[in-house]
């Protein structure tokens, strides 16, 4: 079975918390999430998320189980989806805060005044260098890949 990353799987804990005030749902809910993320690793439907569950849902149709766990199957993928869209709803309206469109603190400002800022090496020749970031890298392919 395919792992789900822990941070994805500490959030969804955490969401599931929020919204299922019912905590003898929780492993239910977690079981058949770690199985549609072992579907989707295994089979990669379409990006259309009801694709997803219509075709998540029908296998769980062949392997032969009932109605009343389809449907907590698919109540807990919604659960996923829910908790995916406030995470980027979230990071879109802090990014946004982060960086005003006009004026002094714009991104555009920002980024070039950046470039125009220089930053001196914290060493002054070869052998120096050598000793900061290792022989290997720099050599000059190790500094040709490095920049890239």
């Amino acid at each position: 079975m395919q792992k789900v990353p822990y941070d994805i799987w500490t959030q969804y804990e955490a969401f599931l918390k929020t919204k299922v005030k019912n905590v003898s749902q929780h492993e239910n809910l977690k079981k058949w999430f770690l199985f549609f993320w072992d579907f989707r690793s295994k089979y990669h439907p379409q990006d259309s998320r009801s694709e997803q569950v219509r075709l998540f849902i029908e296998k769980l149709q062949d392997k032969g189980q009932s109605q009343v766990q389809q449907k907590q199957a698919a109540h807990a993928v919604s659960l996923y989806f829910q908790m995916h869209d406030a995470e980027t709803k979230a990071a879109t309206t802090s990014t946004a805060s982060h960086y005003p469109a006009d004026g002094e603190g714009s991104l555009q400002k920002k980024v070039s005044d950046s470039a125009l800022t220089l930053i001196s090496p914290p060493f002054s020749g070869y052998s120096t260098a050598a000793l900061y970031y290792g022989k290997r890298a720099c050599r000059p392919t190790a500094i040709i890949r490095q920049s890239l």
